[in-house]
């Protein structure tokens, strides 16, 4: 049965069609034949890092010699095998670039590969491809012969038939790409853990744990602790949750909490001062987080303000970096330089504000020293009295002077 298929409209600048003469090649040889075999990949770097090495999440860039549009190469390939319900994030027709990200069919595929080796972290080598799953038109001319079994007779029927075949790999990489691998964890482990740790936040929030040793003011140090504590837990089980792994904690993430915990060690000492001597005012009420964390108590102060702005601006780009990249951003040194010198005035001039934060209160208090007032009014009052009961107590009848009259007087008279 002699086939014939023709291409139609595989590459669409051509626009030409080519005949293939033996019937017995595969579909993939034909597409390979219409279109040419001169694609190839020409480099793939890590975008982060621009390196030959990538882990889970990150994103790489490949690049691609070929004169068709780059549109086209939509499937990633690994080792041979095509990655399914992966989409590229961009791809640049001019550069002839197309960005793919490693998320979790990427880390699944690499799991297959490795399914019998023991491991919890290991870099495997990688030979990249990229291609087109987009479907292709091709026409089919069936020749069949037809024998009437009544007449014996043969009879020829040529048929036109249409089929959709999809492409397979068109550029490949000829050098690999060493790929960070992790196993997964399991997912129970990671809600336990959320749970734990919310009931921990709750509990403390309940405590008063925002507020200075009196329990009265909110303290900026301890928000600031609390802040970062927060975003990075809330950060690294979002990740999790994602991914089925455990994600790298960068050495900025450690500074930055290394930061908000000095802080939050100067601030103590720094209210610990006895020569601050603070009194406890019974009238003073907190006005309420924001108030209190911005203020020294008498007027809002220009290093808080700083501080509590620079703080929150870095923690939304935090998370948000970790929702988008389901990785722990990694930020640069002038971030923590500047975070540090923030934390810095705030920790410096701190020691130059009224005493807000009353530490513990004062063995003579306002109260105590009315009693004592009271007590020596009395005391003044009553020591006359007790000196000439004293005296009199001790010097009996004896003591007393004689008492003489006129009678006696006289008999006396010689």
């Amino acid at each position: 049965m002699p086939l014939s298929i023709f291409a139609q409209n595989v590459n669409p600048k051509a626009k030409q069609q080519a005949l293939l003469k033996k019937a017995e090649w595969s579909k993939l040889a034909a597409i390979k034949l219409a279109t040419g075999v001169q694609d190839s990949v020409v480099r793939i770097k890590n975008l982060r890092t621009q390196l030959d090495s990538a882990k889970i999440n990150e994103v790489i860039a490949i690049k691609v010699f070929t004169q068709r549009d780059i549109r086209l190469f939509n499937t990633l390939y690994i080792n041979g095998f095509p990655i399914e319900n992966l989409k590229p994030l961009k791809a640049s027709d001019s550069e002839k670039i197309i960005y793919f990200k490693l998320d979790k069919p990427v880390q699944s595929q690499l799991l297959s590969f490795l399914e019998r080796t023991p491991f919890e972290t290991t870099v495997v080598p990688v030979y990249f491809g990229v291609g087109a799953n987009v479907k292709v038109n091709l026409t089919v001319k069936d020749t069949t012969v037809i024998k009437d079994p009544l007449t014996a007779i043969a009879k020829t029927v040529i048929k036109d038939t249409t089929v959709q075949v999809e492409r397979g790999i068109i550029a490949k990489s000829n050098d690999p790409v060493y790929v960070e691998v992790k196993q997964k964890i399991k997912i129970g482990w990671v809600y336990a853990a959320a749970l734990a740790v919310g009931m921990i936040i709750v509990l403390g929030l309940f405590h008063d744990m925002l507020k200075d040793n009196s329990n009265l003011y909110y303290s900026l140090a301890n928000t600031q602790l609390f802040f970062w504590t927060v975003l990075f837990v809330v950060a690294y089980l979002s990740i999790c949750f994602k991914t089925d792994t455990l994600p790298d904690i960068p050495l900025s993430v450690l500074a930055i909490l290394g930061i908000s915990v000095s802080t939050t060690a100067v601030s103590k000492l720094i209210d610990k001062n006895p020569t601050k001597a603070p009194i406890i005012d019974k009238n003073a009420t907190s006005q309420g987080l924001f108030v209190d964390i911005l203020s020294d108590g008498v007027s809002i102060n220009v290093q808080r303000v700083q501080n509590v702005a620079f703080n929150a601006f870095f923690g939304v780009l935090f998370l948000q970096k970790a929702f988008s990249t389901n990785l722990l951003p990694d930020f640069d040194n002038n971030v923590l330089l500047l975070l540090g010198i923030s934390a810095g005035a705030y920790a410096g001039l701190k020691n130059t504000e009224p005493a807000k934060e009353q530490t513990e209160e004062p063995v003579d208090t306002l109260e105590d020293r009315g009693e004592i007032a009271k007590g020596a009014d009395k005391a003044q009052t009553a020591s006359p009295e007790n000196v000439d009961n004293a005296a009199n107590a001790g010097a009996g009848p004896a003591a007393a002077p004689p008492v003489t009259d006129g009678s006696q007087t006289d008999e006396a008279a010689p």
